[in-house]
């Protein structure tokens, strides 16, 4: 009687990262899908003004920003990943895009339309002293 033992595969180093990417997203994470996009090729969102720190570009909408990974909040303690919910002060929008960003989940509440970069959202009107600074927990995204 053979026993046929298994093998091991050596996979070229772009190979073996998909494979780690597809069973790390396997693992029970709570972020899901983003629409995420290239720079430039959707709006981008800042923690900072003046466009300074970590950036995510998206290119759809996201009704919820606490499941957008990002740098703001989080929980070490009771393992709540850091995201970008109320965690937005400049947003870049490049030429043919539109932004509304919404003070609350779901697209609800405030909101505001903007069609051009905004390095500041401390100088815009908005629901949040002072204007929309850290105040956005959702946005809709479309191309004009």
């Amino acid at each position: 009687m053979t026993t046929t033992l298994p093998r091991l595969v050596r996979h070229s180093g772009i190979a073996a990262v998909i494979a780690a990417g597809a069973l790390l997203a396997g693992c029970g994470s709570e972020m899901p899908t983003v629409p995420t996009a290239t720079f430039g090729e959707g709006v981008t969102l800042y923690p900072d003004s003046l466009f300074r720190g970590e950036r995510i570009t998206l290119g759809g909408d996201v009704a919820d920003l606490s499941k957008v990974r990002g740098p703001c909040g989080g929980d070490g303690d009771s393992g709540s990943p850091s995201n970008y919910d109320d965690c937005v002060s400049s947003l870049r929008i490049p030429a043919g895009w539109t932004a509304v960003v919404f003070r609350d989940r779901g697209f609800s509440g405030d909101s505001a339309t903007y069609t051009a970069d905004v390095q500041d959202l401390d100088v815009v009107p908005g629901p949040c002293r002072p204007g929309f600074n850290d105040c956005i927990s959702s946005l809709k995204l479309s191309r004009r």
